[in-house]
């Protein structure tokens, strides 16, 4: 097991969004009692686990940007990885 330190350019908002209408519409989302929906710290959890969202997707493949999980420095000597979710229950062996 490892642990590692995810940079502040790799979790925070694409220079692309206007940071002030991102929590404008998490600030929304909160008071709509959508789950998570306020918190802007699962919001960049997502993005950042997501991989590739139009339109920045379409740049990836022609720039060395590192905003991907997969493309953290700790990932790159793995082939694969498995990531585990607290609190979900397995009902098969994990081997």
């Amino acid at each position: 097991m490892e642990f590692g330190k995810i940079d502040p350019s790799m979790w925070g908002f694409p220079d692309w969004i206007d940071p002030k209408v991102a929590k404008e519409g998490i600030a929304k989302q909160g008071d709509a009692a959508i789950m998570y929906g306020g918190m802007e710290s699962y919001h960049a959890m997502c993005r950042f686990y997501s991989g590739c969202v139009y339109p920045f997707c379409i740049l990836t493949f022609y720039t060395d940007d590192n905003r991907f999980f997969y493309k953290h420095e700790l990932l790159q000597k793995y082939e694969w990885y498995w990531r585990l979710e607290p609190e979900i229950k397995y009902f098969c062996d994990i081997t």
